[in-house]
């Protein structure tokens, strides 16, 4: 039986062949489908479903790739729906690959640069919280990558949620093989910084992937907020932080 859990019609199980749900988004409905399993996966009727299919499939599976190397940047900035939107960044570079049959496209013959700007926590844009440019460099021939913090004033230049005393500011680069799963990666931060009135002194972040790699390599940029309370640093949640795909660079 369905169960109401408010008094405006939102209900939570079954009613004949419709189900109720809650997610993020609001109370769904859902109707069951009189299809079987195995005749999508054979009926001619159904041959765009089942390639459609294999590419969501193929997305997701380069999504998880790309999440799972990110890891420890992931877990500095994110918001909780970052899995299903890098599943769609992911379906929508496979869909540019210009020259496989559909159903057979590939990440890696799309075009990677959709993916520069990527926010990994929708609600807190890396330009929200950091005012100030970045200039980078990458670097193929010698594999370095490189982030000039340019000197700022933080109380001018950067947007912290409340509670927070200090900053920093991290990048990671990695050049990925999503045919193979393989990838080179390095990671940086600087200090913890001072949101405060002085600025602050000129530091870069240096980075290395594999040298002459003909592999695309990605640059992200982020920045966490901590309290320091007693010389101690307590970290705000990730859903307070800020992480972007700053830079793609893929060959022809």
């Amino acid at each position: 039986m369905p169960k109401q859990i408010s008094p405006i019609v939102k209900l939570k199980g079954a009613i004949d062949d419709i189900s109720f749900y809650k997610t993020q988004d609001g109370f769904m409905a859902r109707q069951k489908t009189a299809i079987s399993a195995d005749r999508i996966k054979t009926d001619p009727k159904f041959d765009l479903l089942r390639r459609a299919g294999q590419e969501f499939g193929t997305g997701g599976k380069a999504g998880k790739l790309f999440r799972d190397i990110w890891n420890t940047e992931l877990n500095k900035a994110r918001d909780n729906r970052v899995t299903s939107r890098v599943t769609q960044a992911m379906v929508a570079v496979l869909q540019s690959d210009p020259t496989s049959d559909l159903g057979l496209r590939r990440v890696e013959n799309g075009d990677l640069t959709l993916l520069q700007g990527f926010e990994f926590n929708i609600g807190v844009p890396f330009a929200a919280c950091v005012k100030t440019q970045f200039p980078h460099t990458i670097d193929r021939v010698s594999g370095q990558v490189r982030v000039n913090l340019v000197s700022h004033i933080p109380r001018l230049e950067i947007a912290p949620p409340d509670n927070a005393t200090h900053y920093s500011i991290f990048a990671a680069a990695a050049a990925i093989d999503f045919a193979t799963g393989e990838y080179s990666i390095t990671r940086q931060s600087s200090a913890s910084l001072p949101w405060d009135n002085d600025p602050t002194v000129a530091s870069v972040l240096q980075m290395a992937v594999l040298p002459a790699t003909t592999l695309p390599i990605f640059l992200l940029l982020g920045v966490e907020f901590v309290k320091l309370v007693n010389g101690k640093s307590y970290p705000l949640s990730k859903g307070l932080s800020s992480l972007q795909v700053w830079a793609v660079d893929q060959l022809p």
